[in-house]
């Protein structure tokens, strides 16, 4: 298990702190697989700052998969994960310090999206893990974080600017899947066959 620093989040928005004061009682549902399993237990309630929380976990959490999975494959696919470990730490950053004008000066996009995601098996993590594991296990991750940002931006669309940056989130999300995906089929798929 991985432990992060606590951090102070700053929740305020630079122009309007009331209505983000306000955002910080919302609260929204989060459904885990033990809660899907049982309907006899409600979901439990989230409020913003809780959802923040939970994503600079993810986001941590990411960037320590893709260190320890730069360092343990010697492909050139080292230098990738690399690259996406350092993404990674800046939305962890960006969580942590919310600059709301870099959230609105961000252009969202669509992100092609390869469906490769939907056809492979979700992995746990192991020591010795193959080379392709690590890959789809990426792609997995990563599939599930573009999910729970949009999740998250559906949740808060009733202000314009926390649902901005989850969508932000998102987008980045799937262009490390789109990445990811692009790889897979390049040196793993294509080669199977």
């Amino acid at each position: 298990m991985l432990r992060i620093r606590q951090t102070n989040l700053s929740l305020r928005h630079p122009t309007d702190s009331k209505a983000i004061e306000n955002k910080t009682a919302h609260t929204v549902e989060k459904t885990t697989g033990a809660m899907n399993r049982s309907r006899r237990e409600k979901p439990m309630k989230e409020t913003f700052e809780e959802v923040i929380r939970e994503a600079v976990r993810k986001e941590a959490d990411a960037a320590a998969f893709y260190r320890m999975a730069g360092e343990r494959v010697t492909s050139g696919i080292s230098k990738v994960f690399k690259e996406m470990a350092a993404e990674e730490e800046k939305h962890r950053q960006l969580l942590e310090e919310l600059d709301w004008e870099k959230v609105r000066q961000y252009e969202l996009k669509d992100v092609p999206d390869l469906g490769i995601s939907e056809f492979l098996e979700d992995l746990p993590y192991d020591d010795t893990m193959s080379y392709q594991d690590a890959i789809r296990m990426a792609i997995k991750n990563e599939e599930k974080s573009h999910k729970l940002y949009m999740s998250s931006a559906k949740r808060f669309a009733d202000n314009p600017d926390i649902e901005k940056l989850f969508r932000m989130l998102a987008q980045e999300e799937a262009k490390h899947k789109l990445k990811l995906e692009q790889i897979y089929d390049d040196e793993v798929y294509n080669q199977q066959w």
